[in-house]
């Protein structure tokens, strides 16, 4: 069966006025996400084996996993390890390009900011390297929003941890700032803050390599009504 892929969609402009990952939405981002993105399989491989051990922390052996940005699906064996079915969403048709070479049924084209899925659609929902792209407390409120409506279970979500040491030398100008427009950490306490604004918990975290890199990951779940 080929892919199912939604009509492309406008994507709308942070609180800076650039869209989240300008620079992905190019023609052949994907193609150079896929070859040229990663130093090593080490690093590669990095992401993906942290998620998975989340998961099976979750208790998630099975049901279906929504991957929001899902880019050129590098996390698919991952998420569909054992039973679990995996969807991936993503704003970029250079990165949905990419991953439509590996088989599936289960791709979109979408927003993270407006996921068209009813709430509670997934088991769970992973969505990895992206909010380092939001840079305002609000534009995170609305994507976690989003990320929990859809979820009936946990979301997992990376984030560039503002208590690490590489942020610490951006901050204090001994490495190199993106700049306005580019990724940000964040301080753990702002998402519990925005997650407790969402009735929601920031139940865990786990920090990667906290001296040599910025990637953190956050498990959040929805309170009980």
């Amino acid at each position: 069966m080929s892919p199912k892929v939604s009509p492309p969609e406008s994507v709308t402009p942070d609180s800076h006025g650039k869209a989240p990952a300008e620079k992905w939405q190019a023609a052949g981002s994907g193609a150079h996400y896929t070859s040229g993105r990663w130093s090593s399989k080490r690093r590669e491989h990095r992401d993906p084996r942290a998620i998975g051990r989340l998961l099976t922390e979750a208790g998630i052996a099975s049901g279906t996993i929504l991957d929001a940005a899902c880019g050129t699906g590098r996390l698919r064996t991952t998420l569909e390890a054992g039973t679990r079915r995996w969807v991936g969403l993503d704003a970029s048709a250079s990165m949905l390009a990419e991953a439509q070479k590996q088989p599936n049924d289960t791709l979109l084209r979408g927003r993270v900011e407006h996921l068209p899925f009813r709430d509670g659609a997934f088991d769970a929902v992973v969505a990895n390297r992206l909010l380092h792209h939001f840079h305002q407390p609000e534009d995170l409120r609305i994507v976690l929003g989003e990320l929990l409506r859809v979820s009936s279970g946990p979301v997992i979500a990376s984030y560039w941890n503002a208590a690490s040491l590489p942020a610490w030398k951006r901050r204090v100008g001994l490495a190199k700032s993106e700049g306005p427009s580019g990724r940000v950490a964040h301080p753990t306490s702002r998402l519990r803050k925005i997650a407790a604004s969402l009735n929601a918990e920031l139940v865990s975290t786990r920090h990667v390599l906290p001296l040599f890199s910025q990637q953190s990951f956050a498990v959040f779940r929805k309170r009980e009504r």
